[in-house]
């Protein structure tokens, strides 16, 4: 996402399978604006099981892409202040 405002790289990704079969997943991510030193936020979100299946073994290269992108539009939707299914988020450096 370089080149756009505010722009971030995904520095660091967690995941883990919850109880009730959801994804849960935490990034910490290096978030930019023009003229300033990146900002570093972690952040958390989950994603039902039905719709995590690209990061199980037999998942097919079109179902990780598509995770990925929707993952990155997940985390440009929170930076934006729009509707987000982040549940929590804070700066730490």
């Amino acid at each position: 996402m370089a080149g756009l405002e505010p722009g971030f790289e995904i520095e660091h990704g967690e995941f883990a399978w919850n109880a009730d079969e959801s994804l849960a997943m935490r990034f910490r991510l290096a978030v930019t604006r023009k003229q300033n030193r990146p900002r570093i936020w972690e952040i958390e979100f989950s994603y039902p099981a039905a719709e995590a299946t690209a990061v199980r073994p037999e998942a097919t290269s079109a179902e990780r892409e598509w995770f990925t992108m929707m993952v990155r539009t997940h985390i440009a939707e929170w930076r934006e202040g729009g509707p987000t299914v982040v549940t929590s988020a804070r700066q730490v450096k």
